[in-house]
């Protein structure tokens, strides 16, 4: 097999342990709310064009239309807070073993690039991961980029993520409430993403904050350390 086919299966591999620590808390069952869908984007469109049609029929689109409007950039501005979440009391570390189990095969294809290009449509493949195999990705990638939960509202939490962005300038400050986006403070910008949805906090099982998440050299786990901020004390920015 190619030189060519082995980057590929590595290109897979790597595209798959990315999405791992993620995407995998996003496809668990959340139930059913309202109306649901088969997977068909043309029912989606007629439902909303149908919507659309009733509010237009009543008068009433430019006024959902506002609303509408009002609504997403006040959950941009200002998120809902993700829930489940307190200060932290005291200093803990703890574990955390990323390993996921594959809920499908995984395929790449057999032969060579250029094969495929000539005939794509002969192309056979052949399983790289079997469904249920176990992967962690930290065997392929590092996670040297820490991310340090914290609540937006709280500016002595603030404070201890900037100082620790500022010794590990690849860290990300996540807020689990607050304002999302770019900060300058003393002349320096920061950005604070934010945990939409719980996403992240689900993952790591973020039950605390501040919460940092990092790896520590040469470990297969993750580390994740809840600091506990009462009477230290901060001077005001």
């Amino acid at each position: 097999m190619g030189k060519r086919v082995e980057i590929l299966k590595i290109f897979c591999v790597v595209n798959i342990v990315l999405s791992l620590f993620i995407h995998q808390v996003l496809a668990k069952d959340l139930g059913s709310y309202g109306k649901t869908y088969p997977i068909s984007e043309a029912d989606i469109e007629q439902e909303i064009a149908r919507k659309l049609s009733i509010y237009q029929e009543n008068g009433e689109l430019d006024k959902f239309q506002k609303n509408y409007q009002a609504e997403v950039t006040k959950q941009i501005k200002n998120p809902n807070r993700v829930i489940g979440i307190s200060d932290a009391t005291e200093n803990k570390v703890r574990i955390f073993d990323p390993t996921t189990y594959l809920e499908e095969d995984i395929v790449v294809p057999k032969g060579t690039i250029e094969d495929a290009k000539k005939n794509p449509e002969a192309i056979e493949y052949q399983v790289l991961h079997k469904a249920g195999t176990a992967i962690n990705p930290l065997d392929y990638m590092k996670f040297n980029e820490p991310l340090i939960f914290v609540d937006g509202n709280n500016e002595k939490q603030l404070q201890y993520a900037r100082d620790y962005q500022d010794n590990n300038p690849l860290a990300k400050i996540i807020l689990i409430d607050g304002s999302p986006g770019f900060k300058e403070i003393n002349g320096k910008e920061y950005q604070y993403f934010f945990d939409q949805w719980g996403a992240y906090s689900q993952r790591f099982r973020i039950v605390k904050v501040p919460s940092v998440v990092y790896q520590k050299e040469q470990d297969a786990n993750l580390t994740i350390e809840e600091v506990n901020l009462t009477g230290v004390a901060y001077e005001a920015n």
